[in-house]
């Protein structure tokens, strides 16, 4: 069997066919008339680079994947109010005589004590202070 002008078919290839690119057309008058605007309008009429193109569409579909996952992905939510604690036995004020720092806690919370019990260690700076400024006056 022949084509054309003779050609078997089996002589015929693809790398024998000639590739035709897509291309933008080309204006031959397009620099001069560039030549004569604003330096703006040059780069407003350059093609836009492969590399912007693939970044905008790397950009919008992460986007689009975040706006997905945030639907799907669970998320705890907090409520807040306003509300009173009331104890149901009296409030006990708890206060030493003197001002001073607390050094140590002796016990923990939860911890049952008993009268006459070491609750805190208090440091003695400010009450040797006030027992020499007493001493000097008497």
């Amino acid at each position: 069997m022949s084509i054309g002008f003779g050609a078997p078919m089996s002589s015929i290839t693809h790398s024998s066919l000639p590739v035709r690119r897509r291309t933008e057309p080309s204006d031959p008058t397009m620099p001069v008339i560039l030549e004569f605007q604003w330096p703006s309008t040059a780069i407003a009429n350059a093609p836009v680079p492969r590399m912007a193109r693939g970044m905008v569409w790397i950009i919008s579909s992460m986007v689009v994947a975040l706006i997905t996952l945030s639907g799907l992905i669970p998320v705890d939510q907090v409520v807040s109010t306003r509300g009173l604690v009331v104890s149901q036995s009296p409030n006990i004020l708890v206060q030493p005589l003197e001002t001073a720092i607390v050094r140590s806690i002796e016990v923990r919370e939860g911890q049952r004590v008993r009268a006459g019990q070491t609750l805190a260690r208090l440091d003695a700076t400010f009450a040797s202070a006030d027992l020499a400024a007493l001493t000097t006056q008497v």
